[in-house]
């Protein structure tokens, strides 16, 4: 990283030294590296390929092994890890080769956090303010501001007025200064667009993380292994999950089988790589802290080891089984934290040394905040965004949040509030809308069923739940705009390995439009008339695509005040005392 960090100066490129103040704080760093390796009897060619992990690991005095990144030791930022995680997993640390570099994993992770902390307690803090702000009736939520000026990771600025006529040009066809897409210098993958199911669960069971891939099998084309919900940051379990998955990329168990001496059963891998589901990360969200890393006594901001950890143990084998970096990024809100996002992104690439967007994310649209500030949240992350996925519980209780202080906000028991009604309707197809504008690819949302072995008798009962939810995304994403039509939805998410799960919400999302009014028509009368409702089909069971015309694709329709009513009207339905127990 010095040795890029000096071309980047000589060139005037911005890179890790975009201005002054950075430069300043490097030749800093750099003083104070090179005053502890010289005590340390470290001459200055060991030093420069030391600094920043281009040679050996950077170890203490005289060579001693230590567990600590000793860079920039003085002023207190190297990186302290647990004992029981340094002892139980070493593999995951210390000096890597990526993309021909050696970089070190502790160096990385402290270099980031510096980078970044004071934007991540800024960010929080700002959420924080805003409900006080509502709550005190001093601001109001809406979508942003028409002169609001967004700036990206390169200090580029736009403001809001500009991203969203220039996502409207850009589907129009308008060669305008401020047209843009998604993923326009390096384009989305084609491995992770495959139409058929999206899966997810924690990898800290190796039994578990085979049944994902096996999943590969039967209709499911990504798996998003998880490090935030369903990841469990107990004791070292994420870091076990760590070492999993880095086994699994690079072909450790492609051939072996593991033996679970508590279940008393054999486990292995039984289909080719390239029949794999694409491997996801699921980091966590901005707001948690790891409790096993840390830099000077302060635990480290969740997600900046878990890009670091999984880019540099796992590009390289990724790579060659000519795949990629793929992660899955939850809760962000506000351009604000996209920016800090971006940033994170933006750098990690300049380390390893590939182009801006190599790295690719997806985006759960989880939150009211989101919703609403969509367009400039994709503008922010243009260059890595795939595109953003549905959801269901966490967008329900933030919507609970935006309207808890409206005393026309109170919600009926978030219990009755399914996908299918009409502002769930109208969230899901402006996700895909706003997607395709700029040419990403919108993902659905979760069909939250798993077996319960201990009553098979409900499988088909839920198996059907599970058809009938994908087939009702796919179908909300039928948009027809200005005469043609748009097949938005050709993912979504299930949350087991199961067979008959898998299958049966893999089959909407994978049949040709061809072949999907038959769906339809298998369909029982309650299942059409549910349809029916939410205009999906009309009486006669037909499909009816939602259309749009030229006119409606307007900045003052989109995110007009009938727009933002649409989206976040207050469900109807019974208020009980059980529900406002669920919702707090």
């Amino acid at each position: 990283m010095y040795e890029v960090s000096k071309q980047l100066i000589k060139r005037g490129v911005a890179g890790f030294v975009r201005n002054v103040q950075q430069y300043e704080q490097y030749r800093a760093i750099k003083s104070r590296f090179e005053r502890h390796q010289t005590a340390a009897g470290v001459t200055r060619v060991e030093r420069e390929d030391n600094l920043f992990g281009r040679g050996t690991s950077v170890t203490g005095a005289k060579g001693k092994e230590s567990t600590e990144n000793q860079f920039n030791d003085e002023g207190g930022s190297s990186l302290e890890i647990r004992g029981d995680v340094a002892r139980q997993f070493p593999g995951l640390f210390g000096l890597k080769k990526v993309n021909g570099r050696d970089i070190s994993v502790e160096q990385t992770i402290a270099y980031l956090t510096g980078q970044t902390s004071k934007d991540f307690e800024r960010v929080l803090s700002e959420r924080a303010k805003l409900i006080d702000r509502v709550a005190k009736g001093e601001e109001k939520y809406g979508f942003l501001p028409e002169a609001k000026s967004i700036p990206d990771a390169d200090g580029k600025e736009l403001t809001v007025s500009e991203i969203r006529q220039g996502m409207i040009d850009n589907f129009l066809g308008v060669h305008s200064a401020n047209a843009w897409k998604l993923n326009a210098e390096v384009p989305i993958p084609a491995e992770v667009t495959r139409p058929g199911l999206q899966g997810t669960g924690p990898a800290d069971a190796l039994d578990m993380a085979m049944g994902a891939v096996n999943t590969g099998a039967y209709g499911a084309v990504s798996w998003m292994w998880d490090w935030e919900d369903a990841g469990n940051d107990f004791e070292v379990k994420l870091y076990q999950a760590w070492e999993y998955l880095k086994e699994l990329l690079a072909g450790v168990w492609d051939s072996k089988t593991y033996k679970n001496t508590q279940k008393k059963k054999d486990y292995k891998i039984n289909i080719a790589r390239d029949k794999w589901p694409v491997i996801f990360h699921r980091v966590p969200g901005l707001h948690l802290k790891s409790r096993q890393l840390s830099i000077s006594g302060q635990p480290v901001p969740a997600m900046i080891p878990a890009l670091v950890i999984h880019v540099l143990n796992n590009f390289d084998s990724l790579r060659a089984r000519k795949s990629g970096v793929y992660f899955y990024v939850p809760k962000i809100e506000t351009p604000e934290e996209a920016l800090l996002v971006a940033k994170l992104l933006s750098t990690l690439e300049e380390i390893i040394g590939v182009p801006r967007g190599t790295i690719k994310i997806e985006m759960l649209n989880e939150r009211s905040k989101y919703a609403s500030n969509q367009e400039a949240i994709m503008w922010v992350l243009r260059h890595w965004l795939i595109g953003p996925n549905v959801g269901r519980w966490d967008y329900i209780n933030s919507r609970i949040e935006m309207m808890k202080d409206s005393p026309d906000g109170i919600f009926p028991d978030p219990q009755t509030v399914t996908m299918s009604e009409a502002s769930m309707t109208e969230y899901t197809r402006r996700n895909a809308l706003l997607t395709l504008l700029v040419n990403g690819f919108p993902i659905g949302g979760m069909a939250a069923v798993m077996r319960n072995p201990k009553k098979p008798e409900n499988d088909p009962k839920a198996i059907r739940s599970i058809f009938v939810d994908k087939l009702r995304e796919r179908l909300t994403g039928l948009l027809e705009i200005d005469g043609k039509l748009f097949d938005s939805y050709r993912q979504s998410w299930v949350a087991t390995v199961e067979q008959g799960y898998v299958e049966a919400g893999a089959e909407p999302l994978q049949a040709s439009l061809l072949n999907l009014q038959g769906l339809v028509d298998s369909l029982t009368t309650p299942e059409k008339t549910a349809f029916i409702k939410i205009g999906l089909i009309n009486e006669q069971g037909k499909i009816t695509p939602y259309k749009i015309t030229k006119d409606d694709l307007s900045a003052d329709k989109l995110w007009g005040a009938q727009a933002f009513n649409n989206l976040f009207a207050v469900p109807k339905g019974q208020i009980t005392l059980e529900g406002l127990r669920y919702a707090f």
